[in-house]
C-alpha cells in the first residue's frame, strides 16, 4: 500500500509540473564527455535536452571541466593542459584558447564590457591570477591578481559591474571590481543579514542577483541547517530568507524569479562514501520565500538550468544503456492539498524508517491531517491551518521531549521522535502553512521554524 501511494504521488506531481516535448530546438544542450577504456582519451557529447538525442562532437585528451556562454555560443573545455574554446560550427577543430595553466575555476563572459574573465588557481594558492580576454578575439589583455580564486565573481544586472561575496564579522557584503584592474570600488550590504549569518557562500548567480547560502548559528554549540536568500548588489533589498534543513545544493532560474533547492545526502557503498541525489527538490518563489512546488523526481539526476530558458529547468538522468530528461515548469504551483498529501506520505515514511514511534502518537497526526484534508476540501483554509498548526505543535513538544530524555541519559521512550523525523514534518508542515491564510485561532506570529532548545 505504501509503495502504490508513494507511486501515486510521484505521478500526480510529474503530471502538474513536468512534460516532455517533441518539438527539437537548437538549445538547450547538455555537454559531456565519456572516458574511453584508456581513461586518457574521451569522447566530448551534446545532448539535446528537448530530445534526448546523442551527438559525438569531438575527441579529447583528458578533459577536466566544460564551461558555457549563457547563450551557449561558446563552449569551454579544460583539459590535463589547457583551456579550449569550441563553437558549435566548429567543435571538430577547437580554438587552443591557453596552456600551462593548473586549474579553471570560474569562466565568466560580460560581452558589454567587451571581456571575458578566466579565473584560475590551485588549493594551494587561492590568491591566485584571473586572465581577461577580449571578448570577440579571445586573446589575453592583462591578469589581474585581486580576485580572490574561489569568489565566483558575477555580473551586475545592468551588465557593467562585476561583484564578489565577502564575509566579514559584521555581514555579507557584495565589493563591486573594477573590471580593468580588479580594484575595490564599492560594497553593498546584502540586506540586513548581520553577524548571525555563519560560514556564508555563492551558491548561484544569475540575472545580476546571487543566491547566498549561510547557516544561522542558535549556540554556542550548534546551528541549525541551512539559510537561502537571494540578493540584488544593485538594489541591496534581499529576499526572505528560506530555512532548509537538510545538505543541499541551491539554483537560481534564468530570470532568478525561483529558487530551486535539491537535497544532496551522503550514502556508504562498500568500498566509499558518496554523494548521493535522491530527486527531492523544492521550488520557491525568490521574493516571497514561499514554497511552489514540491518534487520527487528519479533520483541521481542533474539539474540544469539555462538563462535562456527562464520559466524552466532540465533535469537529466545519465544511464548506462539509456538517458532521458525531464523539463520542469518553475512557475507552476503545486496545489496545497497535493502538499498536505506529501505531508502525510512523509509522515508514514518517517515511522517506516524508525524516526518515529508508537502507534497511539501516529493515530494521533492522522486525525489532524484528516481533519486538515476535511476543512480544506469545502475550502475552509483557515481551520486546515490550525490543524496543521497543531499537528506542528506536537512534532515540535515530542522531539523536545526525546532531546530532553536523551540529555538525562533515559532510554528511550516508546513513543519518540528523532532528529530527521523533526526536519521532515516540522519544516514540511511549515511549508504548507506558509501557502494558507496568516489569521488563526491562536494568534501567533510565523516564526514557527524554530528549533526547540535543547
Amino acid at each position: 500500500m505504501m509503495e502504490t501511494s508513494k507511486r501515486f504521488f510521484y505521478l500526480l506531481l510529474i503530471y502538474f509540473v513536468v512534460g516532455s516535448s517533441a518539438e527539437v530546438h537548437s538549445q538547450p544542450y547538455y555537454y559531456t564527455f565519456r572516458y574511453k577504456d584508456d581513461f586518457k582519451s574521451a569522447f566530448f557529447l551534446r545532448i539535446n535536452l528537448q530530445s534526448d538525442q546523442t551527438e559525438f562532437l569531438a575527441e579529447i585528451f583528458r578533459p577536466v571541466k566544460i564551461f558555457m556562454s549563457v547563450d551557449q555560443s561558446r563552449i569551454y573545455v579544460l583539459t590535463a593542459s589547457s583551456l579550449q574554446v569550441m563553437k558549435p560550427e566548429g567543435l571538430e577543430r577547437p580554438l587552443q584558447l591557453m596552456s600551462g595553466i593548473e586549474n579553471v575555476l570560474q569562466v565568466l563572459e560580460a560581452p558589454s564590457m567587451n571581456r571575458v574573465y578566466v579565473s584560475t588557481g590551485s588549493i594551494e594558492d587561492v590568491y591566485d591570477r584571473t586572465i581577461v580576454l577580449d571578448f570577440q578575439t579571445l586573446t589575453p589583455i592583462d591578469t589581474i591578481h585581486s580576485f580572490y580564486a574561489f569568489d565566483q565573481p558575477f555580473i551586475s544586472s545592468d551588465g557593467n559591474k562585476i561583484y564578489r561575496l565577502k564575509a566579514a564579522q559584521s555581514g555579507i557584503f557584495f565589493q563591486a571590481l573594477n573590471p580593468t584592474n580588479g580594484i575595490v570600488e564599492s560594497e553593498a550590504a546584502c540586506g540586513t543579514l548581520g553577524p548571525f549569518a555563519f560560514n556564508p557562500g555563492l551558491e548561484a548567480a544569475r540575472a545580476g542577483k546571487a543566491l547566498v547560502r549561510y547557516q544561522v548559528e542558535h549556540g554556542s554549540d550548534w546551528y541549525i541547517g541551512q539559510e537561502y536568500v537571494t540578493c540584488d548588489p544593485m538594489k541591496t533589498v534581499p529576499s526572505k530568507s528560506i530555512r532548509f534543513p537538510w545538505r543541499s545544493e541551491g539554483y537560481l532560474s534564468g530570470d532568478a524569479s525561483h529558487i530551486i533547492i535539491e537535497e544532496v545526502r551522503f550514502a556508504k557503498s562498500e568500498t566509499e562514501r558518496y554523494e548521493y541525489r535522491p530527486g527531492t527538490i523544492y521550488v520557491y518563489e525568490s521574493k516571497t520565500g514561499k514554497l511552489t512546488q514540491h518534487l520527487a523526481l528519479p533520483p541521481q539526476g542533474k539539474v540544469l538550468v539555462f538563462d535562456n530558458y527562464p520559466e524552466k529547468f532540465f533535469y537529466y538522468i545519465e544511464g548506462d544503456s539509456l538517458s532521458e530528461s525531464l523539463t520542469v515548469d518553475v512557475t507552476a504551483i503545486t496545489p496545497t492539498d497535493i502538499l498536505l498529501d506529501t505531508l502525510i506520505s512523509m509522515k508514514h515514511q518517517a515511522f517506516s524508517n524508525g524516526w518515529l514511534a508508537d502507534k497511539s502518537f501516529v493515530k494521533e497526526l492522522d486525525n489532524q491531517m484528516e481533519n486538515a484534508q476535511k476543512h480544506l476540501a469545502k475550502h475552509d483554509s483557515i481551520n486546515a491551518r490550525k490543524e496543521i498548526e497543531e499537528f506542528q505543535e506536537k512534532v515540535d513538544k515530542e522531539y523536545q521531549k526525546t532531546l530532553v530524555d536523551h540529555k538525562r541519559g533515559k532510554h528511550r521512550d516508546r513513543r519518540f521522535l528523532t532528529e530527521d523525523g523533526w526536519k521532515l514534518l516540522h519544516f514540511n508542515a511549515q511549508y504548507v502553512i506558509d501557502r494558507l491564510p496568516e489569521k488563526s485561532k491562536h494568534g501567533r506570529d510565523n516564526d514557527k521554524d524554530k528549533k526547540p532548545k535543547k
